[in-house]
């Protein structure tokens, strides 16, 4: 058996709480560059941007090929009442490429919205005192990664949706999704 590695984490700022333990064993073999986390579990509670709390559990393992620099996981979970598989991918340290794979079976993303402040007196929301501004997403510009999504139900501001599925690219300041089907 190999050496464990066990984090806990245990973190408070204002109204934002966050506990758990990640725990794997660690093998590893500096001349060759090659550090194995096999046996990996999550058990991590996270604030909800809705209110509340949501629950992460997840199992896999990881293998880091320094001299080759690539990283890799495997794991395999729940957030909530959602279970997943994911694979996921690094590849070169500057710039990176991430490659992932992730099939979520059902998903419903109103219930990590943040909610919108209401006016109690009228009952519908306020009015905001500025326009509202763009997105920035000029972090995008350096994203080089690539990979596929695919959730079998998904609800997003109560709008339902089967069998997601997309394949994304990012690089040289773009994105491309392609194709996207439900």
């Amino acid at each position: 058996s190999s050496p464990a590695l066990i984090a806990t984490l245990s973190g408070k700022q204002g109204a934002t709480t966050i506990v758990g333990t990640i725990s794997t064993g660690i093998t590893a073999n500096l001349q060759f560059g090659r550090i194995d986390l096999a046996g990996i579990t999550i058990d991590v509670t996270l604030p909800n941007p809705s209110g509340g709390t949501m629950k992460l559990g997840a199992s896999g393992s990881a293998l880091a090929e320094l001299n080759q620099q690539t990283m890799g996981a495997k794991l395999r979970g729940k957030l909530d009442d959602s279970s997943f598989d994911a694979t996921l991918g690094l590849v070169g340290y500057a710039p990176a490429a991430y490659t992932f794979d992730i099939n979520i079976d059902k998903l419903d993303a109103d219930r990590y919205r943040a909610r919108t402040p209401v006016d109690a007196t009228q009952g519908k929301a306020r009015p905001a005192d500025q326009p509202e501004k763009p997105i920035d997403l000029s972090a995008l510009r350096q994203l080089q990664a690539s990979g596929n999504l695919r959730v079998g139900s998904l609800k997003a501001e109560n709008i339902r949706l089967s069998n997601l599925r997309l394949s994304m690219k990012a690089g040289g300041g773009q994105v491309d999704i392609n194709p996207l089907s439900a």
